[in-house]
């Protein structure tokens, strides 16, 4: 298969290969610059003409596969071994996108992409540093992946080393009290992702201080590359990507989500401070009696 992925790459993997938005000598892959439309297409013999033909094992550093539902895993096995690789996006959809997408399939399989994932962090000196998966691994884990996700949290574990971001506290569970880099809890629907470390920089820090995760894209950011906001009157925390959470422009200055501006505008709200947010004239959207300060 791979003899022939080197000798006749197809249209589509052609077509990847030529565009001006790739990154500069294939540091960086990300399939949201070919549109949805290609990427949904694409098979596993695109991907891995693509990877190979780009000398993806020794070259590539960041590999989003972005809209690409139609592949099952086996066009991964160029990066097979490497050891440059960073960071890797496998949960088909795009930087600020909820994870749970529905399509007919194929689905990707872990008994195509989890031997991938396991040579590359087998190999000494190996460089990466975040791990994104697919929804459907994540909510029913194998054995398989869970013996994956364990030495891949050893593996972070041992890297040690101090906050980036601040001088307070060192990033990792590396005293055996904080949490661990991979949320182990299958109960939890961000069972599966990676703790401490930002997406969009890959830099590790110390979480819920320096990065937060978004509750929307279920993606980890640090402060300096995408805000995460907390909404003042439920626990939901978004990044700027997904949602701009609505501030009040009176004196309380609270944090909304979309969510709660509906119920903070028509009802009082036990947590908010309403004196400021709910009495007043009618807003001028007009959306409830009695609201003034919250913008819609």
């Amino acid at each position: 298969r791979e003899s022939k992925w080197r000798l006749q790459p197809s249209a589509a993997s052609n077509a990847i290969l030529s565009s001006s938005s790739s990154s500069e000598e294939w540091g960086a892959l990300d399939f949201v610059d070919i549109g949805k439309d290609l990427a949904s297409k694409l098979t596993d013999d695109d991907l891995g003409a693509v990877l190979l033909c780009i000398n993806a094992a020794n070259k590539l550093k960041s590999l989003k596969l972005t809209g690409c539902v139609n592949i099952t895993g086996h066009g991964l096995k160029p990066l097979y071994g490497s050891t440059v690789l960073e960071q890797i996006d496998l949960s088909l959809v795009g930087q600020h996108e909820s994870p749970n997408i529905i399509w007919s399939g194929p689905w990707m399989s872990e008994a195509a992409v989890v031997p991938i994932l396991d040579s590359i962090i087998d190999m000494a000196g190996n460089s990466l540093k975040q791990l994104q998966l697919p929804k459907h691994f994540r909510k029913n884990p194998s054995p398989l992946l869970e013996d994956f996700l364990e030495r891949y949290d050893e593996l972070l574990e041992n890297c040690g080393g101090t906050c980036l971001k601040c001088t307070a506290s060192d990033w990792g569970n590396m005293d055996g009290t904080g949490r661990p880099w991979i949320v182990e809890d299958q109960e939890s629907r961000f069972c599966g992702l990676q703790n401490y470390t930002c997406y969009e920089c890959t830099t590790h820090c110390c979480m819920d201080t320096c990065v937060e995760r978004c509750m929307e894209c279920e993606k980890v950011y640090c402060v300096d590359c995408v805000p995460v906001t907390e909404c003042t009157n439920c626990p939901n925390r978004v990044c700027k990507g997904c949602m701009e959470l609505k501030k009040c422009d009176a004196t309380c200055e609270d944090y909304l989500c979309g969510s709660c501006v509906y119920v903070h505008a028509n009802t009082f709200v036990v947590g908010v401070n309403s004196s400021c947010c709910i009495k007043g004239n009618d807003n001028e959207k007009g959306v409830g009696r009695g609201v003034r300060a919250c913008s819609l």
